[in-house]
């Protein structure tokens, strides 16, 4: 009887119902609480619905009940994956490989938690240990293309990709990897293709969806440039991207010193200096505000969440601010008006990045950019009042929204 109540709710989870598996598993536990089968697919069902801390209590109760379960590591290196722990997540991949190193899938989960690590080359490694076991392991064979891609080495790409879509060209999350793999070469027109076909087969497949988003975007070059850029910095490891942005920040401080010191040189310096600036701020705003011109798309618009879509009216909004006191100021020559373009201008870093990426430190995020646009805002009154737009005020405005981006790269390590 307790065999045919966890087949069916087996059944429920394979069909995505995952309600009505849950209710299925507690009705089991309340039998046989100490079932580890029943408790692992219950910590699967409440992972599938991203209820992440009940998932790893239930898993760590399989590993109380069965400590040497490589299933409930694999499941737990998945868990600590979303949780945003990759290191944990590593371990426990590990530990399932070591206690059941003849299955291949826990291989795979091993190159998935490497690949989210930024270790490729390892990543590749874990895979192909895992198709020396099993050839045709699908999920082996999609972490072996994605490392390749991410890799540069697109030709043997291609070769996995071929293989895979050989094996199962109905699997949609073959088609969303081989999507991704070939939009990072920048192929958006055949990246689109195989986002779409993985959406038909499977409407609920996230992995598309976001790959949908970046695809339909791209069709705009600047934002293909960006895009070969955030795939670029995606691939150094955190040391790598703090010590890029450091390097830009006081390569930029020391031009800036340049220009006081040998004046003679400003011509050739102030360009520098613009370009990276305008750098900085495209890599701060770029996606909420390629998100807002996907808002125009008939069919885009539906393909962006609801903080997509939050990010992209407040960074709209910000830009209407700042275009409309630069207007304002040119026609009037208002100080205040001035003020207003530069907060509108600048606050745009904060509203751009509050709400998007991981979910960790959302609410300092949220938190610091309220105080900053309140900051902001008084200085701009004071613009009006005293005519100065460049007031103490607004003089910490400025850096301090420059020193938000370093805290929103901290908080989401």
């Amino acid at each position: 009887m307790l065999h045919e109540r966890y087949m069916r709710a087996a059944l429920l989870y394979n069909q995505r119902r995952f309600a009505d598996a849950e209710r299925e598993l507690r009705d089991l536990l309340t039998s046989d609480p100490e079932q580890p089968e029943a408790l692992q697919l219950l910590a699967a069902t409440f992972l599938a619905q991203n209820r992440v801390s009940e998932a790893k209590s239930a898993a760590q109760s399989v590993l109380g009940i069965s400590p040497a379960s490589a299933d409930a590591h694999d499941l737990l290196a998945r868990i600590e994956l979303v949780d945003e722990n990759a290191r944990m997540a590593e371990e426990h991949a590990m530990k399932a490989v070591e206690l059941e190193p003849g299955d291949s899938g826990h291989y795979s989960t091993l190159a998935f938690v490497l690949l989210r690590r930024t270790e490729m080359q390892r990543a590749l490694e874990a895979a192909d240990r895992g198709l020396a076991i099993n050839p045709e392991d699908l999920s082996c064979l999609n972490m072996r293309t994605e490392a390749l891609a991410r890799l540069g080495r697109k030709e043997e790409a291609d070769r996995t990709i071929h293989k895979t879509l050989e094996l199962d060209p109905e699997n949609p999350y073959t088609h969303s990897n081989t999507g991704w793999a070939v939009l990072r070469r920048g192929d958006h027109k055949k990246a689109l293709e195989h986002f779409r076909e993985a959406l038909r087969r499977d409407p609920m497949n996230q992995h598309a969806k976001a790959g949908l988003v970046e695809a339909l975007k791209a069709r705009y070059w600047l934002y293909r440039v960006f895009l070969g850029y955030m795939f670029w910095v995606s691939n150094l490891k955190d040391g790598a991207r703090w010590a890029l942005i450091l390097g830009l920040y006081f390569g930029n401080r020391v031009l800036s010193a340049l220009t006081v010191s040998y004046p003679a040189l400003a011509p050739f310096i102030w360009p520098l200096i613009i370009a990276y600036l305008l750098f900085a701020l495209s890599t701060w705003v770029m996606v909420p505000m390629s998100n807002l011109f996907l808002r125009l798309n008939k069919y885009g618009r539906y393909a962006l969440d609801r903080e997509e879509t939050v990010s992209s009216t407040f960074t709209g909004v910000s830009l209407l601010l700042a275009i409309g006191g630069g207007i304002g100021y040119l026609a009037t020559g208002s100080a205040g008006l001035l003020a207003l373009s530069i907060f509108g201008l600048v606050m745009m870093i904060p509203l751009a990045s509050m709400l998007g990426g991981k979910k960790k430190g959302k609410a300092i995020l949220v938190g610091t950019a309220g105080v900053l646009a309140v900051v902001g805002l008084f200085g701009v009154a004071i613009a009006f009042r005293t005519g100065d737009p460049m007031n103490q005020v607004m003089g910490f405005f400025i850096p301090a929204n420059v020193a938000y981006q370093f805290l929103a790269n901290w908080v989401r390590q």
